[in-house]
């Protein structure tokens, strides 16, 4: 009986039956609606803190120069031959 009444509606209204939806697994979603899967949050830990850090400073030009002098002089080398014409 279940049959021929989908073919009767099938046959008069020109299209499918519409089949019953399933109900939902989840609570609280609509029954027929997409469910995205939800991303999972990310716990917060109480007690850590982000440290403090100071890092040193960066060497200047002026401090380069003077090392890579000192360096060539201990290897006792010329510093004009470096040095641009």
């Amino acid at each position: 009986m279940k049959h021929l009444k989908k073919f009767e509606s099938f046959v008069y209204e020109g299209g499918p039956a519409t089949a019953p939806t399933k109900p939902s697994t989840r609570p609280g979603t609509k029954p027929g609606a997409p469910t995205k899967p939800q991303r999972p949050v990310k716990p917060e830990t109480p007690g850590i803190e982000k440290p403090e850090a100071n890092p040193d400073p960066k060497a200047k030009a002026k401090d380069v120069a003077e090392r890579f002098i000192t360096e060539v002089n201990r290897k006792g080398e010329s510093v004009k031959k470096y040095m641009k014409k």
